[in-house]
């Protein structure tokens, strides 16, 4: 190779400056046109002949091209750059470090902010094709390590995972292998796969889990595929679990879920709480939708919502209300106020300290304090009622009690007075009236039916009634009430009014036309009575006297009913006989003295309290 300054007999002149290399050239022949070529340049300094600073082509095959020469001699510090996007290549003279990006290793690949444009002049070294793009670290340790990572920006951040990103934000971390962190503050994402979006304080430990934002929540190594979208002081621990947002909520079972609210809590398999404060889903696939302090424990539980309600029996239900509780399986509360329904299948509606135990199927609609302990028994409402038997109902009212003998029976109290039926299958109307009212110009009856011994259809078809209706109309437009005699009736005797005004009556039992009524009563003493219970509603009385020789005495006891007709017939031996003599209560026409067969006719005048005579026989 021949020197430059052979070739061309002059002398060039090589200056430094900022370490750029730069070239000025004096050359005292005249420009000549034309293109020199060079297989190499040798350039010495005259103080030190025969050193030389040699430039060289490649040692590889040459792609042609052209540069353009600036136009221009460089100020200090400015260096040679490409300043044209096509060819031939314009060079000019830009300012020396105004690039950002610099490649810290060629066989790794891997690019990184310039120490110099870094806060404190701290760079990292990034790991295997990794870039590390962010402004401020306080370690060098706060870059993209792991292999394949990419911090984007911020400060302080970390992408210690191989293929993991950290895109902005400060001192984020996401150290798990494909982990992400998009933004905001002091995020870990340390799961496989796991993703931060933003926040500040969250740490994701899930494999494939994401939380959204907030701040500390956390998904747990347990957590895998598991969701915090938001919040503050959320966890979730459980396979799959999902946290959309609120505070303090915690999703511990597999697939359970919260969406929002205050110290909530879903700790078994697909267990849901929608919201509300200090709830918990304990049971498999239970659900609590709000409220405050409601515990859905049971197996596919659920309580809408109130406060302090418990759910706990298989498949049991709290729609609401305050401090109900339903344990039994299948059991059901739909509101009110401290309400128990620990029996299978049972239903309380709403109202105040009902309670449907330990019988099955049994129902308290309303009410308060009403107790159900039989089985598909049903209390509508009303106050205090109970009822133990089996198949029984008690629409409402009072005071009811239907024991345990009383099975398939009906009550109502309608007064606040205790009563207690234990007769089964009775339809038992107590202190109330009962109406059969209508409204559409047809009276009702009360029907009595006879036997009937097929089930299905009723009535049959020779099935037969007995009934009562009331008239279309009364007479003067009055309500008539009748009062029922207080006794029963003797055989053959008819039903009377012994009383009536224009409203009232009150009924009584008289003998007929021909009835007849026979006792007998045998005298043994002088000044025998007959009493009231040998002489009620008789027609005949027969005396039958046994004195030796001698006649008996008898004082008659009051009759019942003016109009009462008494026919004495006298029942003894030759010589003996029954002497009647009058007293307050007997008048006679004159002494009387029977003997066998003899006898005497009376009739009860009820107003002057006196059996008066009517007329004797001497037979």
């Amino acid at each position: 190779m021949t020197s430059i300054r052979k070739v061309l007999g002059r002398c060039w002149t090589l200056l430094f400056s900022a370490g750029v290399l730069s070239f000025v050239v004096a050359y005292q022949a005249i420009a000549q046109d034309g293109v020199q070529t060079f297989q190499g340049i040798q350039i010495e300094r005259a103080a030190q002949p025969g050193t030389f600073i040699s430039l060289l082509p490649p040692t590889s095959a040459i792609t042609a091209y052209t540069l353009i020469w600036p136009p221009t001699p460089p100020s200090p510090g400015q260096a040679l750059t490409v300043t044209s996007a096509t060819a031939p290549w314009q060079l000019g003279w830009t300012v020396a470090g105004s690039a950002t990006i610099e490649l810290v290793e060629s066989v790794n690949g891997n690019l990184r902010r310039i120490e110099s444009l870094n806060n404190g002049n701290l760079a990292g070294v990034p790991g295997a094709y990794s870039n590390d793009f962010q402004g401020d670290r306080q370690n060098a340790s706060q870059t993209s390590s792991g292999d394949y990572a990419l911090i984007g920006g911020g400060s302080r951040n970390t992408a210690s995972g191989d293929y993991s990103l950290v895109l902005g934000g400060f001192t984020n971390t996401a150290s798990g292998d494909y982990a992400v962190v998009g933004g905001g503050r002091n995020n870990t994402s340390s799961g496989v796969g796991s993703a931060i979006l933003g926040g500040e304080s969250n740490s994701n430990a899930g494999g494939n889990a994401v939380i959204g934002g907030g701040r500390n929540n956390t998904i747990t190594a347990t957590g895998s595929r598991g969701f915090i979208g938001g919040g503050e002081d959320n966890t979730v621990s459980g396979l799959d679990a999902v946290v959309l947002g609120g505070d303090g909520n915690t999703a511990s079972g597999p697939f359970a879920v919260i969406g929002g609210g205050v110290s909530n809590v879903a700790s078994d398999t697909a267990a849901f709480v929608g919201g509300g404060q200090s709830n918990s889903a304990s049971g498999v696939r239970s659900a609590i939708i709000g409220g405050q302090s409601n515990v859905a424990s049971g197996l596919q539980s659920y309580v809408g919502g109130g406060q302090g309600n418990t759910s706990s029996g298989v498949n049991s239900t709290v729609a609401g209300g305050l401090s109900n509780t339903s344990a039994g399986q299948g059991s059901a509360i739909g509101g009110g106020q401290s309400n128990s329904a620990t029996g299978n299948f049972s239903f309380i509606g709403g109202g105040a300290s009902n309670q449907a135990t330990t019988g099955s199927h049994s129902v308290v609609a309303g009410g308060e304090s009403n107790v159900v302990t039989g089985s598909h028994s049903f209390v509508g409402g009303g106050q205090n009622n109970s009822i133990a038997g089996n198949f029984s109902s008690i629409p409402g009212g009072r005071r009811m009690t239907l024991t345990a003998g009383a099975n398939g029976t009906f009550g109502f109290n309608g007064l606040d007075a205790d009563i207690t039926i234990s007769d089964p299958g009775a339809f038992v109307i107590a202190n109330a009236d009962l109406w059969l009212a209508n409204n559409n110009n047809t009276t009702r009856s009360i029907r009595w039916y006879t036997a009937q011994s097929t089930t299905g259809a009723f009535p049959a078809g020779n099935t037969r009634f007995v009934s009562f209706v009331a008239p279309n109309s009364t007479f003067g437009n009055n309500n008539n009430t009748y009062t029922l005699p207080d006794r029963v009736g003797a055989s053959q005797q008819v039903l009377r009014l012994s009383t009536a005004s224009a409203t009232a009556g009150t009924m009584e039992w008289v003998d007929g036309v021909t009835t007849v009524r026979t006792a007998t009563v045998d005298v043994t003493a002088d000044n025998q009575a007959v009493s009231a219970a040998q002489m009620d509603n008789i027609t005949l009385l027969r005396l039958s006297s046994n004195g030796a020789a001698a006649t008996r005495t008898v004082t008659l006891a009051n009759g019942v009913t003016s109009g009462h007709r008494l026919v004495i017939r006298c029942v003894a031996g030759v010589g003996n006989g029954i002497e009647i003599e009058e007293a307050a209560n007997v008048e006679l026409n004159g002494a009387v003295t029977l003997e066998d067969r003899d006898t005497i006719m009376l009739v009860w005048d009820a107003a002057n309290t006196l059996w008066i005579e009517v007329s004797r026989s001497n037979n």
